[in-house]
C-alpha cells in the first residue's frame, strides 16, 4: 500500500471521475480487468521477442496508468520501452501493478456500500 493509503487514493480517483462514484467504480473495474491481460500479453511478447507487440502493450498499460494517475507505473512503462528486454524492469512493473491492485481492491470493498445497488463487496474481475 502507498504511504498515503486507500482513502487518499479514493479521493484522488473521485477527482479523476469528476465526483461520479459510478464512473469511478467503472474505471477501477475496467482497469483491474484490462491491465492483467495486457501484462500477460506483454510478458508473452517479450518471451517471443515480438518487440512491436511488446511496445504496443506497454503503450496501452502506460495510458491506463496515466488515466488514473498511477505515475510510477507509467514511468516504469516508459523505462521498459527504452529497455524492452529487461527482466528486472518487467518484474518491477508487475510488482507495481500488484501493489496498485491491492489498494484498488480495498477501495472497491470499503466504498462499495456507497452505491445503492451494491449489497456486498464488488469482486475484481
Amino acid at each position: 500500500m502507498s504511504a498515503r493509503g486507500p482513502t487518499y487514493l479514493y479521493k484522488r480517483l473521485m477527482a479523476v471521475a469528476g465526483g461520479d462514484g459510478d464512473f469511478l467504480f467503472s474505471l477501477v473495474k475496467a482497469f483491474m480487468g484490462d491491465v492483467p491481460r495486457k501484462l500477460a500479453a506483454l510478458q508473452e511478447a517479450i518471451q517471443l521477442g515480438d518487440w512491436k507487440k511488446a511496445r504496443l502493450e506497454l503503450a496501452n498499460i502506460k495510458s491506463s496508468g496515466e488515466l488514473l494517475g498511477f505515475s510510477t507505473m507509467a514511468g516504469m512503462c516508459r523505462q521498459l520501452e527504452a529497455e524492452i528486454s529487461s527482466d528486472t524492469l518487467l518484474e518491477a512493473l508487475l510488482a507495481e501493478y500488484q501493489r496498485i491492485e491491492a489498494e484498488l481492491s480495498v477501495i472497491l470493498e470499503r466504498y462499495a456500500w456507497r452505491r445503492p445497488e451494491v449489497r456486498q463487496p464488488i469482486q475484481p474481475i
